[in-house]
């Protein structure tokens, strides 16, 4: 398996992967989503990896600036192809996932999931719960306004 940045050709692949897992609607919104990435022009542009298997595109994962706080980051779209599930797959996107967001000295991590359990060993504990979707935090550090644009890059 290889975890690498996504390019603008995966979003074929992506949409593939979404709609086996959801609905053609649900995949079309990730799509543009993804787009974002790289069309978007935003200071803080999503950032996705895929997870390939013998060269084919089997997961995604991204994650985003929060505009909540300085240092506070989101988990969005990690979706494994169901052909692919239970091989360890969601699992190294959101490590890949949650290296970048140290990396870039990230102190908060949220996401919204309707699979908690999969994201509690990364430290990850349920804030709450809409409509079925559990909204989680990990902490990383104290989170802070520093006074600086924080950027996000590619």
């Amino acid at each position: 398996m290889l975890i690498r940045d996504a390019v603008y050709d995966d979003d074929v692949a992506i949409e593939k992967i979404v709609m086996s897992n959801w609905d053609k609607d649900i995949a079309y919104s990730a799509v543009l989503e993804f787009d974002e990435m790289f069309k978007s022009g935003s200071k803080w542009p999503p950032h996705y990896y895929v997870a390939e298997v013998d060269g084919q595109v089997v997961g995604c994962g991204g994650l985003k600036s929060a505009w909540l706080m300085t240092n506070t980051y989101e988990l969005i779209w990690v979706n494994v192809h169901k052909d692919f599930k239970g091989r360890g797959i969601g699992k190294a996107l959101t490590e890949r996932r949650l290296k970048h967001i140290r990396d870039l000295d990230g102190r908060l991590v949220l996401l919204m999931t309707k699979s908690p359990f999969f994201f509690k060993p990364f430290g990850f504990y349920v804030n709450n719960v809409f409509d079925g979707y559990a909204l989680m935090s990990l902490h990383l550090g104290k989170v802070e306004i520093s006074g600086k644009d924080q950027y996000m890059p590619t």
